[in-house]
């Protein structure tokens, strides 16, 4: 049994691991190994991803993104330290990293501190905007066949409750911007109270013009909820700057952050009117605090966001987009000479996402051939065009990996 002295050098120590290394800057250290004066080393970068060791090559980064070692390492300290202490002192303790990394988001997607509000992902996120908002009855709600599933779902149980229209506009993909915006102008009308948008389609990575979308919308007085699932770690966010009333997302995919983080955002002219958490404080209604009365949870997988932005940071969100959209058109060049193969992204519209279908072939099929005979990770997707297979890389990925997709399609579709 251990010494009364020796348990009390533990605490000391454990106490001091969560003050100081557990919460601090955890990329400094091997920053110089993937920054050099050509720029990023991505198989150095490849290097902190312990899944590159997997037997399959992980193309579906699109569903969820996977931990650098940084990351997860630091993960499970925090959780080892939490285990360790009386779980509400330890959320006392990481009030100010909660704070500080409000401040690290708030500045990487353009927003205030004071708008944001962690939370488990995207779909909850939506969830939290759709139930809070006060719609009229009988006014439209606008939503496109783009749509995520779980958004729909939501908004179909709020306006069987309280009585407004649903208005599901078609888009079919590729589409150009005026295109997009032609088919929001026509639909858009003075009945309109939200219009919802995907920022990036989860199907196909499609970035929509949101910009010119909430114009559009603020003109007839409708607000704006933007599902931004696939934006945050992929491509430059500036929510001032798109002018949306709402914004929902995931951290745990393209930011690379613990599984289960993700981030609702309010416009501060909306924060007081839209409905918290039933379980808020009454005086909360114009903090974004009444999202946070939800209980006990693992506070770890919240502040864990700090060493997925160090790591961020130290590639720099720039580089890291255009190493995505590189990786992209490597494999989407090297099959455009088949004419069987059929592309439902706009390449130029979209940066890691790419999704294709082969004649005479389902997603399924397709799908069980990259699994069995290539070793890839891929993902089946559908919508208005068909269906088809997504291919998501990150930056973990190589080129080497992506020849052996394109060796797959080739076979495919001249087989």
């Amino acid at each position: 049994m251990a010494s009364r002295s020796s348990r009390r050098r533990f605490l000391e120590t454990a106490s001091l691991l969560g003050v100081t290394s557990l919460l601090s800057k955890a990329g400094i250290s091997y920053t110089e190994e993937i920054i050099g004066s050509s720029g990023v080393n991505w198989e150095a970068v490849r290097a902190q991803f312990p899944i590159t060791s997997w037997d399959k090559i992980h193309l579906n980064s699109g569903s969820a993104g996977v931990l650098p070692s940084q990351v997860s390492d630091h993960l499970v300290d925090l959780i080892r330290y939490m285990s360790t202490r009386a779980p509400y002192e330890v959320w006392d303790e990481w009030q100010d990293t909660k704070q500080a990394n409000l401040d690290r988001l708030a500045k990487l997607i353009g927003a205030k501190p004071s708008e944001l509000q962690v939370v488990r992902n995207t779909t909850e996120a939506l969830n939290m905007i759709i139930t809070g908002l006060s719609i009229a009855e009988g006014s439209d709600v606008i939503i496109t066949t783009n749509a995520y599933p779980f958004a729909v779902n939501a908004w179909q149980r709020k306006a069987t409750k309280e009585n407004f229209n649903i208005i599901e506009v078609e888009i079919t993909l590729p589409k150009s911007d005026d295109e997009v915006v032609k088919i929001f102008q026509d639909a858009i009308t003075p009945n309109t109270s939200i219009v919802h948008v995907t920022q990036m389609t989860h199907r196909e990575g499609h970035i929509m013009p949101v910009r010119r979308l909430v114009d559009l919308a603020h003109q007839q007085a409708a607000q704006v909820v933007v599902d931004g699932a696939h934006v945050v770690g992929q491509i430059n966010v500036d929510l001032h700057e798109l002018g949306c009333d709402y914004f929902a997302s995931s951290l745990h995919k393209w930011l690379n952050a613990p599984l289960g983080t993700g981030l609702i955002y309010v416009s501060e002219e909306h924060l007081s009117s839209l409905e918290g958490h039933l379980s808020s404080y009454p005086g909360s209604s114009d903090s974004m605090d009444k999202y946070e009365h939800i209980g006990t949870r693992c506070w770890a997988n919240e502040i864990g966001i700090t060493a997925a932005l160090d790591f961020h940071e130290a590639i720099g969100g720039e580089a890291k987009r255009q190493r995505l959209d590189e990786l992209k058109r490597y494999w989407v060049d090297r099959v455009a000479d088949l004419a069987s193969v059929h592309m439902h992204t706009t390449i130029e519209q979209s940066c890691a996402i790419a999704t294709f279908s082969i004649d005479d072939y389902k997603a399924g099929q397709i799908l069980k051939v990259l699994d069995e005979e290539y070793d890839i990770h891929a993902k089946s997707v559908s919508s208005t065009w068909g269906s088809g297979v997504r291919i998501s890389p990150n930056i973990f990925t190589n080129e080497g990996e992506l020849d052996q997709l394109i060796s797959a399609i080739r076979k495919i579709a001249i087989n």
